[in-house]
């Protein structure tokens, strides 16, 4: 009886232990693990770790279900994450300009992440068989995508490469055996070789680049295997009951554009519907990213409202209109990454407008 409850006291005891170890520090940096969240928050670079030197979460990786780096994280450490293979959502601030060696490496459950315009490169392996991944928009910051960096990501589908990337190394997309589209907006090809997307049926994989760029990835090597398309043929949204549309300008954009209603012979002075509509940006798998609420008759936004971006892509959008129906709604998509987005015009409920848009 008396070994018995000892080793129950010893139990209750390494689970109390248990308990208080799901917090600690990691270099300046403090780490809390609460009902399947990890957040990381303090100011400076997360430390690098190894094979033998594991993140100090390591141990409690099958519990992480959500990551949330807090403002004022610098760097996110070599093999931070690697194999939290329960992992399905991380939040990424802009003051990380570091993403370490496979860092993501082998999570997989993550479907989807949004990257920090602050990187400049995805590092070597870093999201190597994350078997659930679907998509990735690169931000417009990174000039390079490393060695292995999404090998193995099977369920890959659309991958977005914005103009600043100039260099693709071995093994980048290799094993990627459902990519069906490639939006590449460099206007020059990158140089690559054949190892960068081996095992991709490249022959039914969509290649969209810009316009003029289109006879030189028709003739670059590797990218020339791919079926080439123009970036502005895009999302092709389903067509409204009325057949209506809506123009763009400019188109590209590198932020801020204008919306036209097409069933109006001009743009001018005949925005009155379109200023009584909500209006929904989706990107190429047909995700909400941006949604402009309806304007109120009589009421312009403010100022304020016209400069500063919102919080989050995904919780709403800005409009700027200088009268109430006289002038074309302006939408700013400047925090979204570089890529092609469908755009649809709703008036209670039902689509009157229909178009695309290319963020440069």
């Amino acid at each position: 009886m008396k070994k018995h409850l000892t080793i129950l006291a010893l139990t209750m005891l390494l689970n109390v232990s248990s308990t208080f170890a799901q917090s600690g520090m990691t270099g300046p940096l403090t780490w809390e693990l609460n009902d399947g969240t990890l957040t990381i928050s303090g100011e400076g670079e997360m430390p690098d770790y190894e094979w033998d030197i594991w993140a100090p979460w390591y141990d409690y990786r099958k519990s992480i279900v959500t990551v949330i780096i807090e403002n004022g994280v610098t760097k996110i450490g070599n093999d931070a994450f690697r194999v939290c293979e329960k992992l399905t959502s991380i939040t990424i601030p802009n003051s990380v300009t570091t993403i370490g060696y496979y860092a993501f490496y082998l999570c997989t459950a993550l479907e989807s992440i949004t990257l920090p315009n602050s990187i400049t490169a995805i590092k070597y392996g870093d999201f190597a068989a994350c078997t659930a991944l679907k998509s990735i928009a690169i931000p417009n910051s990174v000039t390079a995508i490393e060695v292995d960096a999404f090998k193995n990501c099977t369920a890959l589908k659309y991958v977005t490469i914005p103009n600043s990337v100039t260099d693709i190394s071995y093994g980048a997309f290799a094993g990627c055996t459902a990519l069906t589209s490639i939006t590449n907006l460099n206007p020059v090809p990158v140089e690559i070789t054949f190892e960068v997307f081996e095992d991709v049926n490249q022959s039914a994989c969509t290649l969209k680049v810009p316009t003029d760029a289109i006879s030189a990835y028709q003739t670059a090597d590797v990218w020339k295997e791919f079926h080439i398309e123009d970036v502005n043929m895009g999302i092709a949204p389903p067509s409204p009951p009325e057949g209506g549309g809506v123009r763009m300008y400019p188109n590209p954009t590198s932020g801020v554009f204008a919306i036209c209603d097409l069933r109006f012979a001009t743009c001018d002075n005949r925005m009155s519907d379109i200023g009584q509509s909500e209006i929904v940006i989706f990107d190429v798998m047909g995700r909400n990213v941006l949604t402009v609420a309806p304007v109120e008759t009589g009421r312009a936004p403010s100022l304020q409202s016209q400069i500063t971006p919102p919080p989050a892509p995904s919780k709403g959008g800005e409009f700027r209109k200088s009268e109430i129906g006289q002038s074309p709604i302006e939408i700013n998509i400047s925090h979204l990454p570089q890529g092609v987005y469908g755009v649809s015009v709703l008036s209670e409920g039902r689509v009157v407008g229909n178009g695309k848009v290319v963020k440069m």
